[in-house]
């Protein structure tokens, strides 16, 4: 059986327990890769820069949508004030205290 090499054992690492790299030293992590300090930190640039580039392709193959046409605060109280109008339910409600309850009259 053919054992994996050392960036196949960070990106397992990686993908199994996140939460380790950024929790214990290099030294210890390189140490349990049975790998140099100096050979992680190789790998470690080589693998963020390959999810870099793989992540740029992907954005490219797949751009975000347009955004839509944005619509400001003074357009949405005009479009409320319009839709009370129109109803008749223009209404006045009680002010709301800092801790997000109405105040009692």
């Amino acid at each position: 059986m053919r054992t994996k090499d050392a960036e196949q054992r960070y990106r397992e690492l990686l993908a199994n327990r996140p939460s380790l790299i950024g929790r214990v030293s290099q030294r210890d992590l390189a140490s349990y890769l049975n790998i140099t300090e100096s050979a992680l930190s190789r790998i470690v640039r080589r693998v963020r820069e390959n999810d870099a580039a793989a992540q740029a392709a992907a954005e490219v193959a797949n751009p975000d949508p347009e955004p839509v046409d944005d619509v400001g605060v003074a357009e949405v109280v005009d479009l409320v004030e319009v839709a009370e109008s129109r109803s008749g339910a223009a209404t006045e409600q009680a002010p709301i205290t800092p801790l997000g309850r109405a105040a009692e009259a």
